[in-house]
């Protein structure tokens, strides 16, 4: 049994993850501020705790309860586009709360740390490097939220050198599935268009819709996470590991024909103009996550679209909750946000 700390457990892919290490018999300790998660999504046997990583005396707290073996980072205001109009915001949470857990986990001697990372780290790439993007293509990010997650990646590699720990990073791109926070305006375009024909609204597509994304059902890659902290494997030590399937790229205009077909709608989807700095073909290659962590596709694309609209419709449809204020106000803020369309 390992004792294992989640920062951002309640969120969408932190409490599958808590889940299935409780399942599978492990002291699991969550700690979310309840920005982006609920309570409800996590198992009774899994120990929570709310607070904020930007809270060093609340990580503290945490830290001091045992010793833990294996410290997962997935807390971060996950939004990419939105990084473009809250930059500040994003590298404080992304930034500087990630650098508070790294600390207090080096002040406590935990001997393993898991960061989950972003697509987003690959930007566009640089010309040479392009998609499907590996593991070792020069990361180019085109927006704060980008930036953020391969600055914290760097500064975890160079307390590596300085303190003699072991890192590990996940790079997990476009998962959906149960539990994914229906209420969010800003990410993850699957739950976006199945909470909108709950309501019976139309999609708005951003452009012209050819933007290419892969697809990954969470339920795929719990394994490979669950593997990526708790295996002793030392191959792992250090490394950078897309997860997440690869081959079933489909633009958002298809995305958006499929769930209305599935959901038999007939609305006319609206297209506006085009998000700033939104990457148009952004996907991963997966051969270190077969070779490393043994991941593998075991359910395709039309499945896990059919099993998230059933957790959906089992929920209702929900109202998007919008953040009060950008900090960069100027024309190119897609209405959607600005306007508040959703």
């Amino acid at each position: 049994m390992s004792r294992v700390l989640v920062v951002g457990g309640a969120g969408f892919l932190g409490a599958h993850l808590c889940n299935n290490l409780v399942t599978e018999g492990h002291y699991v300790v969550a700690f979310d501020n309840l920005s982006g998660g609920k309570t409800s999504n996590l198992s009774h046997d899994v120990k929570f705790i709310k607070g904020d990583m930007r809270d060093l005396n609340a990580l503290r707290m945490v830290f001091s309860l045992c010793e833990f073996d294996v410290v997962y980072l997935l807390a971060a205001l996950p939004h990419e586009g939105l990084s473009v109009f809250c930059p500040a915001q994003i590298m404080d949470n992304n930034v500087t709360g990630s650098l508070n857990v790294l600390t207090t986990a080096l002040t406590y001697h935990v001997p393993r740390f898991v960061f989950f990372s972003s697509m987003a780290r690959y930007g566009k790439g640089d010309g040479e490097s392009k998609p499907p993007f590996k593991e070792n293509s020069v990361p180019t990010p085109v927006d704060p939220y980008g930036h953020s997650k391969y600055q914290f990646e760097k500064l975890l590699e160079l307390y590596s050198k300085q303190y003699d720990f072991k890192y590990r990073i996940l790079v997990p791109h476009n998962f959906y599935g149960p539990l994914q926070n229906m209420s969010d305006p800003y990410r993850n375009v699957v739950t976006i268009f199945i909470n909108r024909l709950l309501q019976n609204k139309p999609l708005y597509i951003y452009g012209d819709g050819e933007q290419l994304r892969s697809f990954s059902y969470v339920d795929d890659s719990i394994s490979s996470m669950i593997k990526m902290g708790i295996s002793d494997d030392e191959n792992l030590d250090n490394q950078v590991i897309n997860i997440g399937p690869t081959g079933n790229e489909i633009s958002i205009k298809q995305l958006a024909n499929k769930i209305s077909k599935l959901m038999k709608s007939n609305l006319k989807h609206i297209h506006i103009k085009d998000r700033p700095c939104e990457v148009k073909h952004a996907y991963c290659t997966n051969d270190k996550a077969e070779k490393l962590l043994g991941f593998k596709e075991s359910v395709k694309f039309n499945e896990g679209l059919k099993r998230t609209i059933k957790w959906c419709e089992s929920q209702g449809p929900k109202q998007f909750n919008y953040w009060t204020s950008f900090e960069l106000i100027n024309n190119d803020i897609p209405t959607t946000w600005s306007e508040r369309l959703l």
